[in-house]
């Protein structure tokens, strides 16, 4: 296709209204979000940093993944404010929205891309733990989980670079909408066929399948975990973080596959609808995979019983009250119960 085509067909009238729809997403949808989003991951936060769970590199995977999703829902702002509150700027500085509105776009999708790749990195290192148990101390350590997240962070901050440029920025209307410069032949015909298809790969179905493969090799290798001597406490420590990494998954899987679909089939009725209707379709498939950042702590309250009975744990601690002896651990009686599990795995890799 060439340029000259793509020029006609992208002949797209200004901006000059949103969707009743798209403002109510904007306005009470995010707002709820934020709510839920903002407590639910700074008290993710703080429930991976504790004692209990710090040690491990898995924890400080999800520590990052939650600072991600802070990050992607802090760009949800200015949605939230230029949408949410229909704000109109028809005689306003267009260099300086634009400006920001290619710094909102750059960094928006580079924490959505971030956030996928850190749940591929909680899976390889689940994976890890269970194929090879003898190796965990060297390969599954803190400090290599974070090179993990920097490569993945670089990584995306130079592939998603193209939002700084001047091709995208703010087009004419009464209302601001980032987009690719219709100006611009070139670039628009990239970002409105080509992105698209290459941010789905990237972000959803590239993390998706290699999701799937780490579920199937866990799966696959589930009992040679069994055969290495651990306490009782690590091996129940182990089984509640796999169950994370599991709900995880599967509420990434759910949210971000319509945005894929639509990522890929979408440019394809580009010429059918109008610049309307497409803001529309896309902010509610952009609100349904924003819950992704938004609800994780809560699917790890109900997923885990360990994460939900040290969250109980604070709680109480904060309210001044007692905690309650079923959460109690005595020590004693857990280390020679430990000692005891420990002596039969011996006997059992001695026979």
């Amino acid at each position: 296709m060439s340029v000259d085509n793509t020029s006609i067909k992208f002949q797209l009238p200004s901006f000059d209204k949103i969707s009743a729809i798209t403002q109510n997403l904007s306005l009470y949808g995010f707002l709820s979000l934020f709510i839920f989003g903002f407590v639910g991951n700074i008290s993710s936060l703080f429930m991976f940093s504790r004692t209990s769970l710090r040690k491990a590199s898995t924890s400080l995977l999800f520590i990052f993944l939650a600072l991600s999703d802070i990050g992607y829902l802090l760009t949800c702002i200015y949605e939230f404010i230029y949408y949410g509150f229909n704000i109109k700027a028809p005689n306003a500085d267009r260099n300086r929205i634009s400006a920001l509105c290619r710094f909102h776009s750059y960094f928006q999708t580079t924490f959505m891309c971030l956030s996928s790749w850190l749940l591929v990195a909680i899976s390889a290192d689940r994976s890890i733990r269970i194929m090879f148990p003898f190796k965990v101390k060297t390969l599954c350590t803190r400090r290599h989980a974070t090179y993990v997240a920097t490569i993945i962070l670089l990584t995306f901050l130079a592939l998603n670079a193209h939002h700084l440029t001047e091709g995208f920025g703010t087009n004419q209307g009464q209302f601001v909408f980032c987009y690719a410069d219709f100006r611009n032949t070139q670039y628009l015909y990239f970002y409105g066929y080509q992105w698209p298809i290459i941010l789905s790969v990237f972000q959803i179905f590239l993390p998706a399948l290699c999701i799937l493969l780490f579920s199937f090799l866990i799966y696959k290798n589930r009992q040679r975990a069994s055969t290495v001597i651990i306490s009782v406490h690590r091996r129940f420590l182990e089984v509640q973080l796999l169950r994370l990494m599991i709900s995880s998954s599967l509420l990434f899987l759910l949210t971000t596959f319509p945005l894929g679909l639509w990522n890929t089939i979408g440019p394809r009725f580009l010429t059918f609808v109008t610049i309307e209707q497409i803001h529309t379709y896309i902010s509610i498939l952009y609100f349904i995979q924003s819950i992704n950042y938004s609800i994780n702590f809560y699917v790890y309250v109900c997923s885990s019983k360990f994460f939900r009975k040290n969250f109980l744990r604070i709680l109480h601690f904060s309210l001044g009250q007692k905690i309650h002896p079923v959460v109690q651990v005595k020590p004693i009686a857990a280390a020679r119960l430990d000692r005891q599990i420990m002596a039969v795995q011996l006997n059992q890799l001695q026979k």
